[in-house]
């Protein structure tokens, strides 16, 4: 465990399971569930510690990985991106009882960073796509 003045957090490889047994305030996955064999078994298991999370994951609806589809973020066969999804397709992964109650976009790409201001809603001009899920 480490810690923070204001916060814990833990690195593990979630691949072998989800291996705490504390109750948590919120789980945040950030650009982690794209490099997992199996996503929804881990927000399952996650969803006995926890009610609330804040997931994000590379959009593959931002236009510049249509036009360019070798700058996916990292480009598919160079990254330890296991899955690539759309939003749409990602949100049919989560499982029964997740509910979206946010969900905004964002850019990475500093030419692009002013975006998720004017289009915080538009998958075509953001990078990354942000969730805030409860369950029930």
């Amino acid at each position: 465990m480490l810690k923070n003045k204001n916060f814990e957090y833990f690195q593990r490889d979630l691949d072998k399971g989800f291996p705490f047994s504390q109750k948590f305030d919120m789980i945040m996955f950030a650009d982690v569930l794209e490099h997992l064999k199996n996503p929804r078994k881990i927000l399952m298991e996650a969803s006995k510690y926890t009610d609330k999370f804040i997931i994000s994951i590379p959009n593959l609806n931002f236009f510049m990985y249509r036009i360019y589809p070798a700058l996916e973020n990292p480009p598919k066969g160079e990254s330890q991106h296991i899955h690539h999804w759309k939003p749409e397709e990602f949100l049919k992964l989560l499982p029964k009882g997740f509910r979206v109650v946010n969900k905004q976009y964002c850019s990475d790409f500093p030419e692009f960073r002013w975006t998720h201001v004017l289009f915080p809603k538009s998958s075509f001009f953001n990078q990354t796509l942000i969730l805030e899920v409860v369950l029930g």
